[in-house]
């Protein structure tokens, strides 16, 4: 079950995301324990457009501190060094696989960065996901589009939640192959695509400190 609710559009620091906690994606031994009162949340953040830094993020519900799920690169040069769990097709990007504590959970915004630029929703809004222990739990898939650009640089973007199991799940058993006989439910109803979550981007360029060298 799905849940939106639209606020407001609060001035976005970078540092903020840094605060929050990004958890590392499980390793591909990874064996579900009956007793630790977790599950395993999978998706996918991919992207359209120049090289980018993409994140989403979560918090429990009723609680303050945040989380967040991320892929991709805002630099060039490590995005084609570094590679990506999806390519081949419109969209590249990276699959997530993390563990958390089981309890109700909200994803409340997006941010992005490309080169200098630096994003965010242009709102919250509240997707509602559940987590059982010791079960898996597909989210879904963000999708993001480059809006505007200048130059190499993406300066303005768009994120669209979207049901995209089909594949990612694929991609996701390949890499983890103890999961291929687990039953995983899903977030998202099939087939479905929410557009523009957060209302488009506001988005802050970062200029770099110019130096001067006088002989």
């Amino acid at each position: 079950m799905i849940h939106f609710r639209i606020i407001r559009y609060v001035t976005l620091v970078c540092g903020f995301f840094l605060a929050g906690c990004a958890p590392k994606n499980i390793d591909q031994s990874y064996a579900f324990s009956q007793t630790a009162g977790k599950g395993v949340v999978i998706g996918s953040i991919t992207y359209v457009g120049a090289s980018s830094a993409c994140t989403v993020v979560y918090r429990k519900i009723g609680d303050t501190n945040i989380s967040y799920f991320s892929a991709g690169h805002s630099d060039m040069l490590v995005s084609l060094v570094a590679g990506n769990d999806i390519e081949g097709g419109a969209d590249k990007g990276d699959l997530f696989a993390v563990e958390v504590p089981a309890g109700d959970y909200e994803i409340v915004r997006w941010a992005a960065s490309s080169g200098y630029a630096h994003m965010g929703s242009a709102e919250d809004f509240s997707i509602h996901f559940h987590v059982e222990p010791g079960k898996a739990v597909y989210l879904g898939n963000f999708y993001f589009e480059e809006a505007d650009r200048f130059g190499a640089t993406t300066t303005g973007m768009i994120m669209d939640y979207r049901d995209r199991a089909e594949r990612d799940m694929k991609v996701f058993v390949k890499k983890y192959p103890g999961f291929s006989n687990i039953k995983i439910a899903s977030s998202i109803e099939t087939g479905r695509v929410y557009k523009n979550l957060g209302q488009g981007s506001n988005v802050s360029i970062e200029i770099p400190p110019i130096m001067v060298i006088t002989h």
